[in-house]
């Protein structure tokens, strides 16, 4: 089936005045439009200061600009491959980001890795853009702890009887890990059972309750007909629920709370961070390399040598009439750690947040702590006494 989508092209004046005429009669377009729709052209005027050479101050017809933005509810992507989009004189001291293309937020769930570009500029003063969508690499999904699950009935309970059944010989850092990749192993199985395709679940349960509307119209439903009709809007209460816990999640948004409805927000938001989460081309040692395997060799290669020392001399520290803690101090500062204190730690970290890339964020850790605490507390004397932790971590 065909989208029908819009295109507004434009070519804004010079006059500030004539300018909100414009965009007043953008306002009223979106109102009438339906389905996807693009803005672009020469707006001439840019969003921030940072737009145009030597300019330092947000003037007001800038301030207008994006509010007209804001408005419409469009999306302004970054701009690659250059920084303006017109040039005056041969030396280019004047320029400035006046063209651009704007998306709507629907324009965003149609399709993926949507750039805007700057191509070279031939005989006009002003630089082409394209928009370009699609072309993204297929990448393996890894494994992440969905907060959701925990909502599902008897979820808690079969977590505990999984942990319980692993076995596991070694040193307490290799068990824990042994043990959360087992974990991990039983998570992945469960969740094919249990996958969370919303719109077809809510779409079911609302079907069901259509069924039972169109009996209630013929004649009254009886008491165990009433409690089934009200156990499937229960249902699909829960339903909403998960979903917008799931989408909170991917969007990682902290500052918002479960049950504010927000589950449109949260999925535009994620599908962003997915949309800008990749590099086309990387420079390194001066050479620009666009092949993905090279460019994650060349990431890879970067990180590891990030926490390697090249030098082998370190300078000296003396200190001179300066205050000590005493011994006792001392000795207080290195004990071992204590229970109390690695809760709390936890109870400071945001839930939604992972301290690593094993997929498992601090909800699972505060959630299940009663059974994974004897092991994590063994790993982390281990760490004390010998100052390193299992390598599979």
């Amino acid at each position: 089936m065909r989208t029908c989508w819009h295109l507004s092209a434009i070519y804004a004046d010079c006059n500030r005045v004539a300018r909100r005429a414009l965009w007043q009669e953008l306002l009223v377009l979106k109102n009438s439009l339906n389905g996807p729709w693009i803005v672009c052209g020469d707006f001439n005027i840019t969003r921030y200061p940072s737009g145009k050479t030597n300019c330092h101050r947000l003037s007001g017809a800038m301030e207008e600009f994006s509010s007209c933005i804001e408005e419409l509810q469009l999306v302004d992507p970054p701009l690659l491959g250059g920084s303006f989009t017109w040039r005056r004189g041969e030396d280019h001291s004047c320029a400035s980001r006046i063209d651009r293309i704007l998306h709507c937020a629907e324009w965003g769930d149609n399709f993926t890795h949507i750039k805007q570009s700057c191509l070279p500029k031939m005989a006009s003063d002003h630089n082409p853009i394209i928009l370009s969508c699609g072309g993204e690499e297929w990448k393996k999904s890894y494994f992440k702890f969905e907060i959701w699950w925990l909502e599902v009935e008897g979820f808690k309970d079969r977590v505990k009887e999984w942990w319980a059944s692993f076995q596991v010989n070694g040193r307490p850092g290799y068990i824990l890990a042994e043990k959360l990749k087992m974990l991990k192993v039983k998570l992945k199985e469960w969740s094919k059972v249990n996958r969370g395709n919303w719109k077809q679940r809510k779409e079911d349960i609302l079907n069901q309750i259509s069924k039972w509307e169109t009996v209630q119209e013929q004649r009254p439903l009886t008491d165990d007909e009433l409690i089934q009709k009200t156990h499937l809007a229960m249902e699909f209460e829960e339903v909403v629920k998960k979903e917008e816990i799931a989408w909170k999640q991917r969007s990682r948004i902290q500052w918002l709370k479960h049950g504010d409805k927000n589950t449109k927000n949260f999925h535009r938001i994620a599908t962003s961070h997915k949309r800008f989460n990749s590099l086309e081309q990387l420079e390194v040692d001066g050479a620009t390399i666009k092949d993905p395997d090279s460019i994650k060799n060349a990431v890879q290669k970067f990180c590891e040598g990030i926490y390697k020392e090249t030098e082998q001399w370190r300078p000296g520290l003396r200190l001179h009439d300066v205050s000590r803690i005493t011994e006792e101090g001392q000795i207080w500062l290195q004990r071992p750690f204590e229970e109390e204190e690695i809760m709390e730690c936890l109870k400071q970290c945001a839930m939604e947040k992972a301290p690593g890339p094993d997929g498992f964020p601090m909800v699972f850790l505060q959630t299940f702590w009663g059974i994974l605490k004897e092991d994590i507390i063994n790993t982390i004397k281990v760490f004390h006494s010998k100052q390193t932790f299992e390598e599979k971590f």
